[in-house]
């Protein structure tokens, strides 16, 4: 069994025994990449992931690796970025350092807990990140969180800030961060959570104050309260419907009685004229 073979039998049995949400978000983009001398190299896509996995799993993927090889295996666990996120950037994302927040959505409780002094995870992203994957909840945690970073009571727009701060709290790279938001799908998956007011192929510029052009803040609008899933959408919208039907019915059958019976009136009194 060659090194792969191997990881994918731990992955295989970490999916069984992990949360979901908890392997796709820290587990699934790992990959080996030797394993020599009793030792095994394995590839994380960020420092958060990392230190995640060393701290939670090691022992526990060692101890499956014994069950596997027949041998004891020490586990290392090393950041490797992939080339498309180094190398697949553009000019144009590469110019892409600042962006303006629009935050919409608030709830007077996100203003009296104050989730700028803290990171703040919504529960409800457990079961909306089952839907759109964790790529794109890590997204919207780090506009949520760099949304909070640059809101004031006074201001809700918000102000410009460096795209680095989003990724901070992403856990991404420069390349991973712009790659993802340029891609289709992960834009279909940010729908109502984070939008992209500007163009994806219009420049903006204005005169800074020494007399050169700079680009203009890209500006994206963030909901501070996270969007329903789609099963959560047809189960409330099926609860509604079934709560207004009788009304509507009602309503209807009221509104008709209210046409029909002059007609009835009027017929009845010309036939008793005609009588």
């Amino acid at each position: 069994m060659n090194p792969h073979e191997t990881w994918q039998s731990v992955l295989g049995l970490l999916q069984m025994e992990m949360p979901r949400a908890s392997f796709d978000t820290w587990v699934r983009d790992t990959d080996v990449m030797s394993l020599d001398q009793g030792v095994m190299i394995v590839a994380t896509r960020n420092e958060y992931a990392r230190d995640w996995l060393e701290s939670r799993l090691k022992e526990s993927i060692q101890r499956l690796l014994i069950g596997i090889l027949h041998q004891s295996v020490s586990v290392q666990f090393v950041v490797c970025k992939s080339p498309d996120e180094e190398t697949d950037i553009n000019d144009d994302l590469e110019d892409q350092q600042e962006v303006a927040i629009e935050a919409v959505q608030w709830l007077d409780y996100d203003r009296v807990v104050q989730p700028h002094k803290q990171v703040v995870v919504k529960g409800y992203l457990r079961r909306l990140g089952m839907e759109i994957g964790p790529k794109a909840v890590w997204l919207y945690i780090g506009f949520h969180q760099a949304t909070w970073q640059v809101h004031t009571h006074k201001k809700e727009a918000g102000l410009a800030l460096h795209s680095r701060q989003i990724m901070r709290f992403s856990g991404m790279s420069n390349g991973a961060f712009w790659r993802l938001l340029s891609h289709q799908g992960i834009q279909s998956h940010l729908n109502g959570l984070v939008q992209r007011l500007d163009l994806p192929h219009e420049r903006k510029f204005h005169r800074g104050r020494d007399g050169r052009p700079h680009r203009i803040p890209i500006r994206y609008q963030v909901c501070m309260t996270p969007r329903l899933t789609r099963a959560d959408s047809i189960a409330v919208y099926s609860r509604l419907k079934n709560l207004l039907n009788p009304i509507c019915h009602r309503l209807l059958r009221t509104h008709a009685r209210r046409i029909t019976l002059p007609a009835f009136s009027a017929s009845g009194s010309a036939d008793q004229r005609s009588a």
